[in-house]
């Protein structure tokens, strides 16, 4: 027995084109869904989980939506990572994607620490955390 659970787990809205829907923007905000869909006089669709498993967007779908949230922030950082060049570590692929994550908004696979001097402030700062976090409970 299919049981459909009653609760988005995101939200869609039609982008279009004339007539025609071109495209989806979509969030996991019900009050951004809603405002966007007001502010085009369209209406917003809930996206459900039936048994456990998402219902699911296309690929292209994805990549629009991941390509709508993308800005100068997002360009810069791409830009960042192709003059870092290839690590010695790496293969071209590897570089590539490695660009092609921080544009669309996802951190480098990897530490981002590059020198060892940045590797002890991480280090310090996360043990003066780590004390304040202590004498905060004590």
């Amino acid at each position: 027995m299919n049981v459909l659970v009653k609760r988005p787990v995101a939200f869609r809205v039609p982008r279009l084109f004339g007539d025609q829907i071109s495209h989806w923007f979509v969030t996991t905000s019900e009050d951004e869904a809603r405002a966007m869909a007001d502010t085009n006089g369209v209406e917003y669709e809930g996206l459900y989980v039936r048994d456990g498993a998402a219902i699911t967007l296309t690929e292209e779908e994805v990549l629009e939506a991941a390509v709508d949230r993308m800005g100068w922030p997002e360009i810069h950082a791409f830009q960042d990572e192709l003059r870092k060049g290839q690590d010695y570590r790496e293969d071209a692929g590897g570089f590539m994607m490695r660009a092609i994550r921080r544009l669309f908004g996802l951190p480098s696979p990897g530490s981002e620490i590059e020198t060892y001097q940045d590797a002890a402030r991480a280090m310090i700062a996360k043990a003066m955390a780590e004390q304040a976090m202590q004498k905060s409970h004590s």
